[in-house]
């Protein structure tokens, strides 16, 4: 359960992103702790993040993509009154708290509910990640952190939002006790205080991950505290990513990743399809809508959408599936004239959200989540997208050992069950209606995202070199 040697130098590492300005909060690499930690799915999701807040005794840390709702009334309600005990307590939203009145109109009462309550409010940054970027920037992180300078610290980290429409989405959160919360915490204060004045200097300066940054060299049992360390993409860190990658590239056994929005990145890619041909078992499950239409038409498919002639926005994970599809046929026929077994390829799974009224509660599957064989997980707000990885402000949680990767390999075979084949994505006779999603919609973001032009991709692709094949052959 030790640390590798090799990088015990870097184990108190502080990076300071600003070392000009002395008053400037630190980040400092990514590094992991034993933690106490379990996980939430779906409406159970919402019972930690009260609880924890009830229980503070020092202070507050809340930040949202989405913040609205029953749930948002009763957090802001408990700290208001923690407030009045003295309690240092502060909210810091996304300035367009979702953007579709759906979201954002419960957002305002909330929002109004706070100022009453005299609680500090701020509003994230909009100045973009990556200096000389025009994107906007944006805060899509989801978490409650009390008492982080304590030994009564906790943190709710996930996926999930504040809102009446996501008590039917399919998604989780993870509740953590330990020297990670300080992390956060340290995140939190840093961001809090660029949303008041965004230093530029600090962007293209970021806190990574790198060869000397430690990992556990054995994986705690189910029965122990898991090691867990914080990663995030934001100004002063981009450390999801990289997080991501050595993590998939130790996969021996399993790869299952959950996913509401899948990009085409390269690297990660390779990763999976090599993984696959080495006998790793990959699979995926994803959401079958597109996302602008789930959330302004809640109960309306994509695919039906598409029929009536509408524009085609986020259609990423349309757009993976074609990809990798293409890639598994092209792999199956080299493995058949190798005589090695035509299944190590990735495989996908849409999973079967419906229109309310239906046999299943869920309208959105919106989980950003992967399993590596059964015992590291790494989930939280980043959907695997450019957008993800880059300009959007993000915070996952990575843990190895322990309850949570056991309970969240359970939840993917419960889910991997009931998910549908993905079929080549396309509107008409014979096409993935469960996908909903048009090959015109996909041309037209690989026009938006040049990442997504699978077709060079695979030209491109280092493993279609022959000394790949030879090795998988060995």
């Amino acid at each position: 359960m030790a640390f590798a040697s090799i990088a015990f130098a870097g184990i108190n590492h502080a990076m300071a992103v600003e070392p000009d300005a002395p008053n400037q909060p630190r980040l400092r690499a990514p590094m992991f702790s034993k933690n106490d930690a379990s996980i939430y799915y779906d409406r159970d999701a919402y019972a930690p993040m009260l609880e924890i807040a009830r229980n503070a005794t020092k202070d507050i840390r809340v930040a949202f993509y989405i913040f609205g709702g029953e749930v948002a009334e009763e957090l802001v309600k408990i700290m208001g009154e923690k407030k009045r005990q003295g309690l240092d307590v502060r909210i810091m939203l996304d300035p367009r708290m979702g953007g579709r009145p759906l979201v954002s109109d419960p957002g305002k009462a909330a929002v109004a509910r706070i100022r009453a309550e005299g609680i500090p409010l701020q509003f994230a940054t909009k100045a973009p990640i990556n200096a000389g970027s025009d994107f906007v920037g944006m805060d899509h992180q989801k978490f409650v952190i009390v008492d982080a300078d304590t030994d009564r610290s906790a943190a709710v980290v996930g996926s999930t939002n504040l809102s009446p429409s996501f008590v039917k989405y399919h998604d989780l959160v993870m509740k953590v006790s330990g020297p990670v919360v300080k992390d956060l915490a340290m995140q939190f204060d840093f961001d809090w205080r660029n949303a008041r004045v965004p230093e530029a200097p600090l962007r293209n300066q970021y806190v990574k991950i790198d060869a000397s940054t430690p990992h556990p060299t054995v994986v705690p049992s189910e029965n122990e505290k898991p090691y867990v360390r914080m990663v995030g993409t934001g100004i002063g860190r981009k450390t999801v990513l990289r997080s991501l990658i050595d993590l998939l590239q130790s996969a021996e056994k399993s790869i299952h990743i959950q996913m509401h929005e899948m990009g085409v990145q390269p690297e990660i890619m390779t990763i999976l399809r090599q993984k696959a041909r080495q006998g790793v078992d990959v699979r995926i499950i994803l959401d079958p809508n597109d996302t602008s239409a789930a959330h302004v038409m809640e109960t309306t498919p994509t695919f039906e959408r598409l029929k009536k002639g509408a524009t085609p926005k986020l259609v990423l994970n349309a757009c993976f599936v074609k990809y990798t599809l293409s890639q598994n046929a092209r792999d199956v026929k080299k493995l058949k004239q190798l005589g090695l077994p035509t299944d190590r390829v990735v495989k996908v799974r849409i999973f079967p959200v419906v229109q309310l009224g239906g046999e299943r509660t869920y309208i959105l599957a919106h989980m950003k989540s992967v399993i590596v064989d059964g015992e590291k997980f790494n989930a939280g707000s980043t959907n695997w997208t450019w957008g993800g990885f880059n300009d959007v402000t993000e915070t996952n949680l990575e843990i190895w050992g322990g309850k949570v990767p056991k309970e969240a390999e359970r939840m993917f075979e419960r889910d991997w069950k009931i998910s549908t084949d993905a079929v080549e994505p396309g509107v008409g006779k014979g096409k993935a209606p469960n996908l909903a999603l048009s090959l015109k919609a996909c041309q037209y973001y690989r026009r938006k995202d040049p990442q997504l032009d699978w077709g060079s991709l695979l030209r491109a692709s280092t493993l279609d070199h022959p000394r790949y094949w030879s090795e998988i052959r060995r």
